[in-house]
C-alpha cells in the first residue's frame, strides 16, 4: 500500500474513519474499530497506539502496520471539532 492512498482524495475533514480505513484497503476492521471499539473521530485515530490496535482487535502484523503507516500519513488538523478524543476511551469499550 503507498502512503499515499493513506488520505482520501476529497476533503480529509469531511471524511469519516470508515472511508479512510476503505480507502487504506482495511474496511474489514471499520466494524472492529468504528461501531465496536467507538472511533469515530481522526483526532482519535492519530492517538492510537500498535497495542491500541491490538486492543481493539487488529492483529495482523501487516494490518497493523499498514494502519500505523496510514495513522502516520493524516494531516494533523483532521477533525479536532469532537469532544471525545483519547485513545484509552476507545480502548477501554473492548
Amino acid at each position: 500500500m503507498s502512503v499515499a492512498r493513506a488520505i482520501p482524495d476529497d476533503d480529509p475533514m469531511t471524511s469519516s474513519v470508515g472511508e479512510w480505513l476503505t480507502s487504506v484497503g482495511l474496511s474489514e476492521y471499520t466494524s472492529k474499530l468504528v461501531v465496536d471499539g467507538g472511533l469515530n473521530s481522526f483526532d482519535q485515530l492519530l492517538t492510537l497506539s500498535r497495542s491500541d490496535l491490538q486492543a481493539l482487535g487488529v492483529h495482523s502484523r501487516q494490518h497493523l502496520d499498514t494502519l500505523l503507516d496510514a495513522i502516520s500519513a493524516v494531516p494533523r488538523h483532521v477533525d479536532r471539532h469532537t469532544t471525545t478524543h483519547t485513545a484509552s476511551f476507545v480502548v477501554d469499550r473492548v
